[in-house]
C-alpha cells in the first residue's frame, strides 16, 4: 500500500495499522461480547451519561472507519477487518479508531474480492457490533445502520468530487454497500446545498443541549428550513 494512502486511512478515516494496543482499546470480540468497558469510558471522555446517545454517536463515529474501507476500495486497496484481530480504540472527547494488524491489506481492483471484503466488514465486523451497541445502550440499531449509512454516501460525494472521472466506479462500489439491508437507507440530496440530509439525528447536539449546533445534513435543522421556505 502506499504511503500517502496509508496517512489518509490514519489521519481522516481512523483506520491504523499497528501490531500494538494500549489501555483505550478494546477487542473488537471483547465489545461484542460485553460493551460496557468501552460505552463507560466513551461516557466518562464525552461527560455524557445519556446511554442511549452514547450509542448513537458511538455509530457516527465508528462509520468514520467504514468510510476508510470504502476509500480503500476506490484506491484500489482491500482492507482485511477480521474482527478476531481487529482493535476499537476510544480517544480525544470520545473519538473511534480501527486498529489493524500491520499488513492488513491487499492491492487489489479485483469485483469479487472486493464484494468478499464488503461482506466481511457488513455481516462480521459492523453488524455483531452495532447490536450489541444497540442491546447495551438502548439506542435503536436501525437509527445506527441509518447513521452509517449516511456516512458511505456522504463519502461518496467526496470521493466523486476528488476523482470526477471515476464518479460511476465510485458508484459501483457504494452500491456493494448498500446492497445489505442494513446499509439500504435513501436519503434526501439537497443538491442546491450538495448534501445528503440524515434520515435520523446523531445526537451530537446533545452534549452541549444546544441544536444550533447539529451537523448540517441534521432532519432536524432540514426540516425545519425546509418548512420555512414553503
Amino acid at each position: 500500500m502506499k504511503q500517502q494512502l496509508i496517512n489518509d486511512l490514519r489521519e481522516q478515516y481512523k483506520v491504523y495499522f499497528t501490531d500494538s494496543s494500549g489501555p483505550e482499546s478494546f477487542a473488537h470480540k471483547d465489545i461484542t461480547a460485553d460493551p460496557l468497558p468501552l460505552i463507560h469510558l466513551h461516557s466518562r471522555q464525552m461527560l455524557m451519561d445519556n446511554p442511549t446517545v452514547i450509542g448513537t454517536l458511538f455509530a457516527k463515529r465508528y462509520a468514520k472507519t467504514a468510510a476508510g474501507h470504502f476509500y480503500a476500495l476506490v484506491h484500489g486497496c482491500i482492507l482485511q477487518t477480521d474482527p478476531a484481530h481487529a482493535f476499537i480504540r476510544a480517544k480525544n472527547y470520545g473519538e473511534l479508531a480501527l486498529e489493524l494488524p500491520s499488513g492488513s491489506w491487499v492491492e487489489s481492483s479485483d469485483q469479487k474480492l472486493q464484494r468478499e471484503a464488503v461482506h466481511a466488514l457488513i455481516k462480521h465486523h459492523i453488524e455483531p457490533l452495532f447490536f450489541s451497541i444497540s442491546k447495551h445502550t438502548g439506542a435503536r440499531s436501525a437509527h445506527l445502520f441509518s447513521i452509517a449509512s449516511h456516512t458511505l454516501h456522504q463519502t461518496s460525494l467526496h470521493l466523486k468530487e476528488q476523482m470526477p472521472h471515476a464518479a460511476s466506479y465510485v458508484e459501483d462500489i457504494l452500491h456493494m454497500y448498500t446492497a445489505y439491508e442494513n446499509f439500504s437507507t435513501e436519503f434526501r440530496f439537497k443538491e442546491h446545498s450538495g448534501f445528503y440530509v440524515r434520515k435520523h439525528c446523531c445526537l451530537s447536539y446533545m452534549l452541549d443541549g444546544d441544536k444550533a449546533s447539529c451537523c448540517k445534513t441534521c432532519p432536524l435543522i432540514n426540516k425545519k428550513r425546509s418548512s420555512l421556505s414553503t
